[in-house]
């Protein structure tokens, strides 16, 4: 089915219309604003921004979810995964988001994926790409400013590096000018705090930051939410051993952009763990490297029945 998807280009769009048309009508009939407790400072200040103001925060939602669909389209086109047209990124993000209702909650979380996929397009590159340092630099930036609204989102950072490791040949002063960028937001940061002789507050906020909320509670953990992240986990290293045949034939650059959504699934997969939030809105972490590893899926040709459903029993657990 999602083979045969992948090469209409129409019904693609006419299916993504629908989604984008339904989640659009969620996020404007059922999305609240999530509390900030333990959250980073920035988080607070859009808090009591939006708290008043749920028309505004709905607008932001949606203007964040175009985002995202774009840059997660450009970075799937820029890496030249698919010889043929398609927008089957969008069409199974759309898909994820809403089987998994994460519509339903404006969270640090809602920021932290538009950011993600802000820093992925920044990192590939294309016909008029700036130096590589200076891309580094802002991902770096763009980290900083997300873990001062989502404390989990540092270890983004973490895949920075390890893309960095994986894809680039001047390793170690790229990896150094990425930190840079993320300590360049906390130096600014307390520097602030200084000037205007808040520094205890400032301190106050970092020291309220709560990780390691899901595996602080796996006891708590509801069977359904075993079931679900298990199967989360082996439908994407089935996917994985899959897709692994299929690019060890192509050139070593594709190899490598593949290798970057995996580490990406992992890393993000890491995070999903550290979030203090219910185990089932933190998989929103890892909808853009499970909507890239299934859009690489339906290219391929063999066990065409085995992947969709795969890909279908995912929708149907997230959706229960």
């Amino acid at each position: 089915m999602f083979h045969f998807l992948n090469k209409h280009i129409v019904l693609q769009i006419i299916i993504a219309i629908l989604l984008f048309c339904w989640s659009v009508f969620t996020i404007f009939t059922n999305m609240t604003l999530v509390l900030p407790d333990g959250q980073g400072i920035l988080y607070d200040t859009i808090y009591n921004h939006f708290v008043n103001n749920p028309v505004g925060m709905r607008v932001m939602a949606v203007v964040m979810l175009l985002f995202v669909i774009l840059f997660l389209q450009l970075f799937y086109n820029r890496n030249k995964f698919s010889d043929i047209k398609t927008i089957m990124p969008i069409v199974f993000f759309l898909l994820l988001i809403n089987a998994g209702k994460f519509l339903y909650s404006f969270a640090p979380a809602s920021i932290t994926i538009p950011i993600l996929t802000l820093i992925m397009l920044i990192n590939t590159k294309d016909a008029n790409e700036q130096p590589t340092k200076n891309r580094t630099f802002a991902s770096g930036i763009l980290v900083g400013l997300c873990s001062l609204i989502d404390p989990h989102s540092v270890l983004i950072l973490l895949f920075l590096i390890i893309s960095l490791l994986a894809n680039r040949f001047s390793k170690f002063k790229e990896i150094v000018i990425a930190i840079s960028g993320f300590l360049f937001v906390y130096i600014y940061y307390f520097a602030t705090a200084y000037l205007f002789n808040k520094i205890p507050l400032a301190v106050s906020y970092i020291q309220k930051y709560q990780f390691f909320g899901i595996i602080r509670n796996f006891s708590s953990m509801k069977i359904m939410d075993w079931i679900l992240g298990g199967y989360l986990l082996l439908s994407v290293l089935y996917a994985t051993m899959a897709l692994k045949l299929y690019f060890d034939n192509k050139l070593i650059v594709l190899r490598k952009r593949y290798l970057t959504i995996i580490i990406l699934f992992f890393v993000m997969f890491v995070l999903m763990l550290f979030a203090d939030s219910s185990f089932r809105y933190a998989i929103l972490y890892v909808t853009i490297p499970v909507s890239l590893i299934f859009s690489l899926l339906t290219v391929l040709k063999n066990g065409k029945l085995m992947k969709d459903f795969i890909m279908i029993a995912l929708f149907v657990l997230l959706w229960l």
